[in-house]
């Protein structure tokens, strides 16, 4: 019989591969919030296109004569792309707001240079330099409350904070 692995956090024994999960559980929700925030960037700049587009294109001229086509003009076309991408984008931003306040709310139990850390790494998007610039400290000191942070996070998750 293997006898399990053990890691010491903040003076606690803890399951050395249950934490090893959580850990990658908690950075995946990280990474997810990041991946959504990126996602409704490029769509807003799409949505901003479409409707430069959209009213670039000039209307049907009835003076004159026509021949009747079937399907769709493109003033139509976009105006339905226009129409799917908003309720696209509305989804994704409210995945994103449940995401985001999740996080806030466990940030709660994190001490507050690593919540901060996290907060601007995540949610304001900011490089680890310019972190660090925020937080006055090095740009390596910043990477360890980082991870601290999310070892924090990871530990929490296993106590059933949240």
């Amino acid at each position: 019989m293997q006898d399990k692995e053990f890691v010491v956090i903040n003076g606690e024994k803890l399951d050395k591969k249950q934490f090893n999960i959580a850990i990658k559980e908690e950075k995946d929700s990280l990474s997810k919030l990041i991946r959504l925030a990126r996602y409704i960037d490029s769509k807003e700049e799409l949505e901003e296109e479409l409707k430069q587009l959209n009213g670039t294109i000039g209307g049907i001229d009835y003076s004159k004569e026509r021949v009747q086509t079937s399907g769709i003009g493109s003033f139509e076309n976009i105006s339905i792309k226009l129409i799917d991408l908003k309720q696209e984008l509305y989804q994704k931003k409210c995945e994103y707001i449940f995401e985001k306040n999740n996080l806030l709310e466990k940030l709660v139990y994190v001490k507050t240079l690593q919540a901060r850390t996290i907060e601007l790494r995540y949610i304001d998007r900011l490089e680890i330099n310019d972190i660090a610039g925020e937080i006055n400290r090095t740009a390596s000191r910043t990477r360890v409350l980082l991870k601290e942070g999310v070892m924090q996070l990871a530990v929490n998750n296993m106590k059933g904070f949240y």
